[in-house]
């Protein structure tokens, strides 16, 4: 069954994406213990943004409710596609969810 994660008390600072990834992790695992994710922090221009895969296990649904608590940035009902910076101190612009399907062995 799955486990509510707590998110644990506001930092001092804003947390790096790096920091912020462990903490998301960890709120993978207390929320679906039994499934093992593949969490990667993108470099470079993509700095701030993540991928997250998992085979099978919890939908796409329940993991975005798992990890949204961690971005700090949503995008804006404003035409021009603009960001709105949330205030919280993750750094995490955007979480890109892979739900990959168990492969059938013949």
């Amino acid at each position: 069954m799955d486990q509510p994660f707590t998110l644990p008390p506001r930092p001092p600072r804003s947390l790096t994406p790096v920091e912020t990834a462990k903490l998301i992790r960890r709120a993978l695992r207390a929320a679906h213990p039994h499934t093992r994710f593949h969490l990667v922090c993108d470099r470079g221009t993509g700095y701030g943004y993540m991928s997250l895969q998992w085979v099978a296990g919890p939908s796409t649904t329940a993991v975005r409710a798992t990890v949204e608590p961690f971005l700090s940035e949503i995008a804006s009902d404003e035409p021009d596609d603009t960001m709105r910076r949330l205030p919280v101190p993750y750094t995490c612009k955007g979480i890109a969810l892979i739900r990959l399907e168990k492969e059938l062995n013949s």
